[in-house]
């Protein structure tokens, strides 16, 4: 949007729409499809006795957006950046073996879920890009590149216990959260589409800056591993990065 509003006050010069455009910017919405599903085992200490509980997580798709820019090096060779970003609120399950009050060595099983575990993760995308223009409105960018990424993720560190009457069930009543953050480093590949044809449409009036405009159409994969470190433990050697995102969004071609 700003981009557009930019454009409309740029006067004459923007009257037609480069043949041969040399910066595209952009941004995109759409579903990113993470698959990542792992547990953690955190010791639990009560009523004088050694317990343990563990939390299991399982991520999946979520919303998420990026901003993008490119610029053409040499021929249809061009450099690209975008800036990705996913955000995920998933309910984790809870088992634990929780010590009883009165005897020694009778743990009772409490099973239940948290709901507030966020995870978020942002993207720095680099990319060598080949463009490809057919039929005077699409534009197809092949694209792939190394990707940083930046991963910071709620992990249940702490359970709280309420008793049955009869000390025979187990509730649970709270739990404590901390929230981990690590940098490593993958890769990114996709296509993009873009169409130029929003003039001759005729839905969104015949303002010619709308030449300079495109609807576009985003596939792209990104992975990356990571190990977050939870009390001088490693919960998961390899802890799943990225995923296959797929969106629409609009872009602008100067």
């Amino acid at each position: 949007m700003l981009s557009a509003a930019l454009l409309l006050h740029a006067g004459t010069a923007l009257a037609q729409p480069p043949s041969e455009p040399r910066l595209i910017l952009g941004t995109t919405v759409g579903a990113q499809f993470v698959r990542d599903a792992f547990s953690q085992h955190i010791p639990l200490r009560l009523h004088g006795e050694q317990g343990e509980f563990a939390a299991t997580y399982d991520v999946a798709a979520g919303l998420a957006h990026d901003f993008s820019a490119a610029v053409r090096a040499w021929g249809p060779l061009a450099l690209g950046v975008e800036l990705a970003n996913f955000r995920k609120t998933t309910s984790t399950a809870i088992e634990a073996d929780v010590p009883h009050p009165v005897f020694l060595g009778f743990a009772r099983r409490l099973t239940a879920s948290v709901d507030d575990v966020v995870r978020r993760e942002q993207a720095l995308h680099l990319q060598g890009q080949y463009w490809r223009e057919l039929w005077g409105t699409l534009f197809v960018r092949f694209f792939g590149g190394p990707t940083l990424f930046r991963l910071r993720h709620d992990l249940v560190s702490g359970i709280e216990a309420a008793e049955g009457p009869t000390f025979d069930d187990v509730t649970l009543a709270g739990h404590h959260t901390i929230r981990q953050s690590r940098a490593d480093f993958g890769y990114n590949v996709g296509l993009d589409v873009s169409y130029f044809g929003l003039q001759r449409l005729g839905l969104f009036g015949r303002h010619e800056i709308l030449e300079r405009m495109a609807l576009a159409f985003v596939v792209r994969y990104s992975q990356g591993t990571s190990a977050i470190q939870v009390s001088g433990g490693i919960v998961q050697p390899e802890y799943e990065l990225g995923g296959t995102h797929i969106g629409g969004g609009l872009r602008v071609a100067f």
